[in-house]
């Protein structure tokens, strides 16, 4: 159970699992949009576990451990993964695929009404000829 780790202690090991070597912890927050003490909290926790450790000239780096790297490939695989469930498109959403020399033309009531306006002959644009 102490190995349970929190979100952002898990956002902080995919971010040092990307980099080859030591990495800054303000880096590690901008990337994430973390506040810094958020950050130093969540490495801490990391360290005392053994899946990172801080660079012994700059305590101001990180860089994982392959504890971590293990941990992290181990117990966080969807994290890695591109597909998420809830990212399948709903099956009413999905249409008939047109051919590419199909001719189609949009209903206009499905049309945006000021970009229909701005870039119509009458619309007062000169792009419309």
């Amino acid at each position: 159970m102490e190995n349970r780790l929190t979100s952002t202690q898990k956002l902080i090991l995919s971010e040092l699992i990307k980099a080859d070597n030591y990495i800054y912890i303000f880096t590690i927050a901008r990337r994430l949009h973390l506040d810094i003490y958020n950050v130093t909290m969540s490495l801490k926790k990391l360290c005392s576990l053994n899946y990172v450790k801080e660079n012994t000239d700059n305590e101001l780096r990180v860089k994982i451990t392959p504890e971590g790297r293990q941990w992290f490939l181990k117990n966080s695989s969807y994290l890695l993964t591109k597909e998420k469930p809830w990212r399948t498109i709903p099956a009413s959403f999905i249409q008939p695929q047109i051919s590419p020399n199909d001719f189609y033309v949009p209903l206009p009531k499905y049309l945006d009404k000021k970009f229909v306006k701005k870039y119509s002959k009458k619309g007062g644009n000169k792009v419309g000829g």
